[in-house]
């Protein structure tokens, strides 16, 4: 009967290690299909005629904003005189948002996080909705160009 139990311990010391290492390993060495989002933003400075003018961190120019995969994006408002009402992708046409880009108070402005598509480029049409201060409501019509993560 003892000798029975020693090869039986022997499998089921084996089977634990090897489950012990699958789950300690996941921890130790990253699964390289893991994305790690850049976060940018996108900052409303002010206006031009019935158009918001867009800078990115640098102060370039915004308004066809390249992207990467899952990047989120923050819109912050830096215009008093400007209230923004809504941000959204164009009706009819394809959602490149993993959620509807929303007020975050966190974030300090609005802020969406892209797709995970990873296939090839495409673009993200979309509308910001805002208001003058005088109340008089606006559309203004950006573009995000949405490249796929390379991995080398």
């Amino acid at each position: 009967m003892k000798s029975f139990r020693i090869p039986v311990l022997i499998i089921v010391f084996a089977i634990f290690s090897v489950r012990a290492y699958s789950y300690i390993s996941d921890f130790i060495m990253p699964d390289d299909s893991i994305i790690i989002p850049s976060t940018y933003t996108i900052n409303i400075t002010g206006r031009a005629s019935n158009k918001l003018i867009l800078k990115n961190q640098s102060g370039d120019d915004a308004s066809e904003f390249n992207a990467v995969d899952n990047d989120i994006i923050i819109w912050n408002n830096e215009d008093p005189d400007i209230t923004i009402l809504k941000i959204k992708q164009k009706f009819l046409r394809k959602n490149r948002f993993q959620k509807k880009p929303a007020f975050q108070l966190t974030a300090g402005g609005f802020e969406g996080q892209l797709e995970n598509y990873n296939r090839k480029p495409r673009k993200q049409h979309y509308f910001i909705k805002w208001k003058d201060k005088s109340g008089k409501k606006h559309r203004y019509d950006p573009l995000i160009r949405i490249n796929p993560n390379t991995f080398d």
